[in-house]
């Protein structure tokens, strides 16, 4: 089945990544200038206005910013402190993913944040903080993101990286980011679908669980395939759901990028705020007529015959092969 053998694929390259690599010193930066790179056309004049209120201020920093403890590299922008534990940087295998220092990355993930905070409408609640502390730890397990403080003037969390898809430059980091910044309603598809949507349209990089492919292509390749069973309409069913699919391990991947999916259609058809309605909605299902003119059952109908469109676009073994690419 599909769904098994992309699973195993991705079994057999994470069993190959959790390896750190040797120690590297402070270097120089330029600073990096630059917004999210949207694909949707209808919502280009919404990023572009998300930009011009821009939460984060870009910062000129020629070298490495170490905290006054001589614990951490910093990236200040605002209120805004984006930080690195040193000795986990240091220790970090960064010869695949592009970064040159500390500072080049955590710029970017300021960047990423103004972003998500512009397009989710978030810009002046996270503005009233007197502080907002991100700080990014590596882990040999999967990614996950932890709030430590939310209440008050200050607002602190903590996000775990992969060290082996960060080693590549497939780490989730706009996904987490916006884990952090957009509590949810219990629909564990809407709650996991907008990070999908941020780490596409934000980040523009690869990153679990669709690793930078088109994730409609992959929805359709598994929706549509001659082997697919009947769980994998039944996840299909249920994504935009209270009830999901994700603690099955035989099918979280398909729960992850069916969410994906369903929020880039939501979002591109009816717009952003429409779908942050239904992510923080107590029971989403009562809500969808109200938001979108339409029943669940109705917005699937249209989903699944928007997904028809690229049925055919990528065999599984050209999946299979475009991933591992990635980890070579």
């Amino acid at each position: 089945m599909i769904e098994c053998r992309w699973k195993r694929l991705l079994l057999v390259i994470l069993a190959g990544m959790l390896t750190f690599g040797g120690c590297v010193g402070k270097d120089s930066t330029d600073t990096i200038a630059g917004g999210p790179s949207v694909t949707a056309e209808e919502f280009t004049a919404q990023t572009a206005n998300a930009a011009e209120e821009s939460f984060a201020e870009t910062a000129a920093a020629d070298t490495d910013q170490v905290s006054e403890d001589g614990l951490r590299y910093e990236y200040r922008s605002k209120n805004l402190v984006m930080s690195v534990y040193c000795d986990e940087w240091d220790k970090l295998d960064k010869s695949k993913n592009g970064y040159q220092n500390a500072t080049e990355f955590l710029q970017e993930t300021s960047e990423y944040f103004n972003d998500i905070v512009g397009l989710t409408g978030k810009t002046e609640e996270y503005s009233e903080y007197k502080n907002v502390n991100i700080t990014f730890l590596f882990v040999d397990s999967v990614s996950f993101t932890a709030v430590l403080s939310a209440a008050g003037d200050e607002f602190e969390a903590e996000i775990h990286l992969n060290t082996g898809y960060f080693k590549y430059g497939a780490a989730p980091v706009a996904h987490e980011l916006t884990h952090a910044i957009c509590p949810s309603g219990p629909s564990r598809s809407l709650k996991e679908g907008l990070p999908s949507y941020m780490q596409d349209v934000v980040a523009g990089k690869p990153a679990p669980h669709n690793y930078g492919l088109n994730v409609d292509i992959l929805c359709a390749t598994l929706l549509f395939a001659p082997d697919a069973d009947e769980k994998i309409s039944e996840v299909f069913k249920l994504t935009g759901e209270v009830r999901s699919s994700f603690d099955d391990p035989l099918y979280r991947n398909a729960a992850y990028n069916f969410a994906g999916s369903f929020a880039h259609y939501i979002i591109e058809k009816y717009g952003m705020d429409s779908y942050m309605a239904l992510y923080s909605a107590v029971n989403p299902s009562e809500i969808y007529r109200e938001v979108t003119g339409k029943t669940l059952e109705e917005l699937h109908e249209d989903w699944k015959l928007h997904l028809m469109e690229y049925e055919g676009a990528m065999s599984a073994e050209e999946i299979d092969e475009a991933i591992s690419k990635l980890f070579q």
